[in-house]
């Protein structure tokens, strides 16, 4: 597996190449000889790191939301809660079902799953599964009929067990919405609203129908993603304070990292890493970035040792800045890192246990 240095750890003159092949044109730069040189230009607008330590970090977190919003192409003022048809409702084996309609924007609706364990006692705290390149299959919904305590259960059948509540959306290229994402990355780009962008909305406007439900307790909302779905769980709990818990795989690494692995041979994962493509969004904030407008929510990052857009290195390098930024703000013992072998049953166990942890706790 290839594991590159930092960036920064080069000299400034050169660069090894990861190409065997000379570049095409003498004095060219290899692709990846040039992200690295694009990389040294300058740190990220919001780079936390480099904010001294005594410095206001209010406007640090105002500046960074305003420009994510801008770059995301979301809507900054509060909308009304969006129209939902439900398009079927049956109780099987202790749930009830949901299989709903709602308007993401105009003209544009997504399908959800919402699952309500019959609980004695409402409202119950409810979380938000965003959903990987498998749709609704990442987190194995079929099986979530299958019986309590089965170990190879689903994550939705996890914490249905615990009595929360789940939703799943279809959000774009994913369940009955699947496609390939390369058409719907480059209309994106064309009409300005790049795919992750797309994806965080949907998300943020299926909590805005959560919270208005009776059997939700509004105020202990979670929201969770793994693989090619911790990318819009870990933005919309950057973005909406009323997600209080998060749970995010395949996220541990910064962008000069995953972008380099990219080059050396990861872009065969490229599918899975469309979405975390948005024109502009390197320069204001790397991942730890991102994170830190997450705190001081509890927050639970898992990586996978056998992600090939994640080197293991860059990952804990990523993960030690994590958890510097979450001390920043008071909330170090809030921020957790995971390490498994692969993603999985044990990172659904750890998902599982992380957000009944925090959404049953007295201060959420």
């Amino acid at each position: 597996m290839f594991a590159p240095r930092r960036a920064d750890s080069y000299p400034d003159e050169a660069a090894p190449s990861v190409y065997a092949d000379p570049p095409a044109f003498p004095g060219s730069l290899s692709p990846d000889d040039w992200l690295l040189r694009r990389r040294r230009e300058g740190a990220p607008r919001w780079s936390l790191e480099d904010l001294p330590t005594d410095a206001e970090t209010g406007g640090w977190r105002e500046g960074l939301l305003a420009d994510l919003r801008r770059v995301l192409v979301l809507e900054d003022e509060p909308r009304d809660p969006p129209e939902v048809r439900v398009l079927a409702r049956r109780e099987d084996r202790g749930l009830t079902v949901e299989h709903i309609l709602y308007e993401a924007e105009p003209g544009v609706t997504v399908p959800a799953v919402v699952l309500l364990p019959h609980t004695l006692e409402l409202p119950q705290p409810a979380v938000v599964l965003c959903p990987g390149a498998e749709g609704k299959a990442a987190f194995s919904l079929e099986p979530a009929w299958s019986d309590p305590g089965e170990p190879g259960r689903s994550l939705a059948r996890r914490l249905l067990d615990e009595n929360l509540i789940v939703a799943v959306p279809d959000l774009v290229c994913s369940g009955e919405r699947a496609g390939p994402e390369l058409p719907q990355f480059a209309v994106g780009g064309w009409l300005g609203r790049p795919l992750l962008g797309r994806r965080v909305g949907e998300v943020l406007r299926l909590v805005d129908f959560l919270d208005q439900r009776q059997e939700v307790a509004s105020t202990r909302l979670a929201v969770a993603g793994l693989g090619a779905g911790g990318a819009t769980a870990l933005h919309a709990l950057a973005l909406d304070r009323r997600l209080r818990v998060g749970v995010v795989g395949g996220m541990l690494t910064g962008n000069a990292d995953r972008i380099i692995a990219l080059a050396a041979g990861g872009w065969r994962e490229l599918p899975e890493c469309l979405h975390l493509m948005v024109p502009g969004l390197a320069a204001l904030a790397d991942v730890p970035d991102i994170a830190g407008l997450c705190a001081p929510q509890p927050l639970l990052m898992v990586h996978a040792a056998d992600d090939p857009a994640c080197p293991i290195d860059a990952a804990r390098d990523c993960a030690a800045l994590i958890r510097a930024g979450y001390a920043r703000f008071q909330g170090a013992w809030q921020c957790e890192v995971q390490f498994h072998p692969e993603s999985g049953t044990r990172a659904y166990e750890a998902a599982r246990e992380f957000l009944v942890r925090h959404l049953r706790a007295q201060y959420v």
